[in-house]
């Protein structure tokens, strides 16, 4: 799937989780497939200590390069962040974390934009 337009609605599915990240009380924690809280106004940020949630800024943290995954991770990409070359990750039994970017690629390190699901209202 590539990455969505600017103003396309999506949500980041695990590749290996199939988890999907939302933002819950300025944390960033993973949902099933089921109802998941909204919280507005909210941006990623990842460094060397952690993910997390917090107000939109302009800061390094809270920029990301997406790299696409290759052979069988291929449509998938995973955040890395501009700041720190560490990269959310998602294992699926845990939150999130920042995990080391290095020139080994794992599978909890990808993500999927999901465009097409279907919203809770509906």
């Amino acid at each position: 799937m590539p990455i969505p337009r600017e103003g396309d609605t999506f949500r980041l599915l695990g590749y290996q989780s199939q988890k999907v990240l939302v933002a819950h009380n300025d944390h960033l924690t993973d949902y099933n497939e089921s109802t998941c809280p909204d919280e507005n106004g909210r941006v990623i940020w990842c460094d060397k200590t952690g993910v997390g949630m917090s107000p939109g800024a302009n800061y390094p943290d809270r920029r990301f390069t997406f790299e696409e995954g290759v052979g069988t991770m291929q449509g998938t990409y995973r955040l890395r962040s501009a700041d720190d070359y560490v990269v959310v990750d998602n294992r699926g039994d845990s939150a999130p974390r920042s995990y080391g970017a290095n020139y080994v690629r794992y599978g909890d390190e990808y993500f999927i934009f999901e465009t097409h699901y279907s919203h809770p209202e509906e």
